[in-house]
């Protein structure tokens, strides 16, 4: 391997960002079994059984991520250098060139420790961990991995103690963890386009070229804290990410033939795992992927002895939403709601609760923590000041009742329409 990181490339021709440059160092990475794995680790689960066409993976995502955050860490170091000066080593070059590989390094491996379906497997990890703490571990403890990063640090001074403390969030880089991990971060760029180009929906695009050519680095008023703003002119291209993220989830991510199918995985899951969890042994759990649970479908027939769960995955016959909550229930809808689930659940004992609070991709308030630098550089606002529309997004806080299908459904739809739920 040279010892220039940013020498010999090779080109990677993507379906959302077009040609991404990947250096040699990465390249390696790539070609580990651990990154290789996430080939065969789809991005949203089972969506694919609602739309056919979202079969892609943690792997494209993983590579584009790292596209998109260095163009932003470019523009806005470019920026702050002959303009802003808010960071003190963007005129340096050692700085800023250790900087920008530890970036690329944390947007290429952020999702190497995720489970097989990617969040629908995660509250399966060991010890109740997430996929940031797993990533940490598979970086300090595969070897193929820990020896390229090794190399880069005699190099470059990134090992795998920095990058590993960096999901921990015990040595966060206040700019890679805003561009990684803030509220215009280059995960939410990609993935919002390519869950929308992959189900074959539009919600998830916006303008993205735009938002990313205004975006800037700013002290944060109350922390002092280096942080991604937008200059002004380009709040339209913020709001919409704001609204893509928005429609994205209710009409896909929150979708409920495709919750019920996430729900059906876990329980899946739970059953075929040996004591209900993966192994915390980096090499076992490398083993795991979407092929070993869908192995078990192609093998089962109609007249077997199968779980509510096996039969729904293996056979398409999932259960139905029988009831739900307004979009935003009030506190005591929410609670009555849940007395009669339980009520019906002690008769029915194969019913399912969803909650949107615990879904992945909600929405959440601080999502439109957005600051915008004025033209003439005499302050900076906060978006909603530009978008009066946001005020009115909230988190969905939606609950819906799921049913086995058939006679069970007939009974607790007739029981559902004679409870009080308002």
């Amino acid at each position: 391997m040279s010892g220039n990181y940013f020498g010999k490339y090779h080109i990677f021709r993507d379906p959302v960002h077009g040609f991404i440059e990947v250096y040699d160092r990465e390249l390696d990475i790539i070609n580990t079994k651990a990154f290789q794995r996430l080939r065969r680790i789809k991005q949203l689960a089972l969506t694919h059984y609602v739309y056919h066409g979202a079969n892609h993976t943690r792997f494209g995502h993983s590579i584009g991520v790292m596209a998109v955050s260095d163009r932003i860490f470019q523009i806005v170091t470019h920026k702050d250098k002959y303009n802003k000066k808010v960071l003190h080593w963007t005129k340096t070059p050692v700085e800023v060139r250790k900087r920008r590989v530890l970036l690329r390094l944390v947007a290429l491996l952020h999702d190497v420790g995720h489970t097989p379906f990617s969040h629908v497997g995660e509250k399966f990890l060991p010890g109740g961990i997430n996929h940031e703490d797993f990533t940490a571990k598979v970086i300090r403890e595969d070897g193929e991995i820990g020896q390229i990063i090794d190399e880069v640090e005699k190099n470059e001074g990134v090992g795998r103690e920095d990058l590993a403390q960096f999901f921990e969030g015990r040595k966060p880089d206040q700019l890679i963890q805003q561009i990684c991990m803030g509220p215009l971060d280059a995960d939410k760029i990609d993935y919002l386009h390519r869950d929308s180009l992959f189900a074959g929906v539009h919600y998830g695009k916006f303008d993205y070229e735009r938002l990313i050519h205004k975006m800037c680095v700013v002290l944060h008023k109350e922390n002092g804290d280096p942080t991604i703003a937008v200059e002004e002119g380009g709040e339209h291209a913020a709001e919409a990410m704001i609204m893509a993220r928005f429609s994205m989830f209710q009409q896909v991510y929150f979708n409920r033939t495709r919750r019920i199918y996430d729900k059906h995985l876990q329980n899946f899951i739970h059953e075929t795992l040996e004591d209900g969890a993966f192994p915390r042994d980096v090499e076992e759990f490398m083993k795991f992927d979407d092929a070993y649970f869908e192995s078990h479908f192609s093998r089962a027939n109609k007249g077997d002895d199968l779980s509510y769960s096996f039969r729904a995955l293996a056979f398409r016959e999932h259960f139905k939403a029988v009831r739900h909550t307004a979009k935003y229930p009030v506190p005591i809808e929410v609670r009555l709601f849940r007395k009669n689930f339980e009520e019906l659940k002690s008769k029915y004992s194969d019913l399912i609760l969803d909650d949107a609070t615990q879904a992945p991709h909600n929405w959440e308030e601080e999502d439109k923590v957005i600051f915008i630098e004025l033209k003439d550089g005499s302050d900076i606002k906060d978006l909603e000041s530009f978008g009066t529309y946001l005020t009115s997004i909230k988190p969905i806080r939606k609950h819906r009742i799921y049913s086995p299908p058939g006679e069970t459904f007939a009974k607790v739809q007739k029981e559902c329409e004679a409870k009080k739920w308002k």
